[in-house]
């Protein structure tokens, strides 16, 4: 079942990759991401992500394969995560700021069969038993063995896992959590119940790693509209955000309490004057906090979604 709400919905009968399709026949040439003052389209999106998909197939992939990555905030990042999903498989995404060991743990207990990663990161990988793949390196050879056929055609249901996200790690080794493609089309409607406001652009501003990406990619992505990436390091630049806030239009925006408590310190109010809508949680919120958004960013509600 799946509620309706402003002609928005997220069928629990349906897969990520495949309510996305439904939403790319019908914006494919309409504006998907936002990075570095460049545009990917829906329908480009969907035509990177199919490639990946029938190169990690060609690899091997079945379904509820693990394939991680280990990538900087990029057209390529959202494009793998797609891409994965076509195959079959579920991601695991970890952060491009995780120390070396951390890294190496998680590709371990994972199991992860493939990793997609950059140049520049290749050094955190090393001793993992993960085949490496370099997108800046070999999406050229990619796209010119796997690009132009059609989508691949992959039996995955709601009931297959879609993700495997690790906790911190604070209470002892970090945990892999696994969710399936129901479990996150069911978020998406809790979400949409609480917040029926079609989004106008969303801002990914918290790590790839915590759970709240999730929400902040396919919430956005899944009812047609632009996301935002920042570029890695911008989203904990507050003066730097707060101007991308601005100049992008965001009206949503996911965050934790203690750096959107630092965004209002250090934000003109009139650079957040586009959002409608900023859902905080992973922390315990203080009144302090609501008081300070009320005053400086009275046309937008917060919703605090910690407990």
């Amino acid at each position: 079942m799946s509620e309706v709400s402003h002609g928005i919905a997220f069928p629990h009968s349906s897969t990520l990759h495949g309510w996305f399709e439904r939403i790319v026949e019908r914006r494919s040439d309409l504006v998907a991401l936002r990075w570095k003052g460049q545009s990917l389209s829906f329908g480009e999106l969907k035509r990177r992500a199919d490639c990946l998909a029938r190169f990690l197939i060609a690899q091997g992939i079945q379904t509820e394969d693990l394939v991680a990555f280990h990538l900087e905030r990029s057209f390529d990042m959202i494009a793998a995560i797609f891409g994965i999903l076509e195959a079959g498989g579920a991601y695991v995404p970890i952060d491009v700021g995780y120390p070396p060991e951390r890294v190496r743990f998680m590709l371990e207990d994972s199991g992860a069969k493939v990793v997609f990663t950059q140049r520049s990161l290749q050094e955190n990988l090393k001793g993992t038993e993960a085949r490496i793949v370099c997108l800046d390196e070999v999406w050229p050879e990619i796209e010119a063995t796997h690009g132009g056929a059609p989508a691949p055609e992959v039996e995955v249901h709601p009931q297959n896992l879609a993700y495997c996200i690790y906790t911190s790690g604070s209470t002892g080794k970090p945990k892999g959590c696994l969710l399936t493609h129901e479990n996150v089309m069911a978020q998406l409607e809790g979400q949409q119940a609480i917040a029926p406001e079609p989004i106008g652009r969303m801002v990914l501003t918290v790590s790839i790693s915590f759970d709240v990406s999730v929400l902040s990619i396919f919430w956005s992505l899944l009812q047609g509209a632009p996301l935002v990436l920042p570029e890695q390091g911008e989203e904990r630049d507050m003066p730097r955000l707060a101007a991308l806030i601005e100049r992008e239009q965001v009206t949503h925006m996911l965050t934790l309490p203690s750096p959107y408590t630092l965004l209002l310190d250090q934000a003109q109010p009139e650079q957040l004057r586009s959002l409608r809508l900023v859902n905080v949680s992973g922390e315990v919120c203080p009144t302090s906090l609501a008081q300070k958004h009320e005053r400086l960013v009275p046309g937008a509600q917060l919703y605090n979604l910690y407990g």
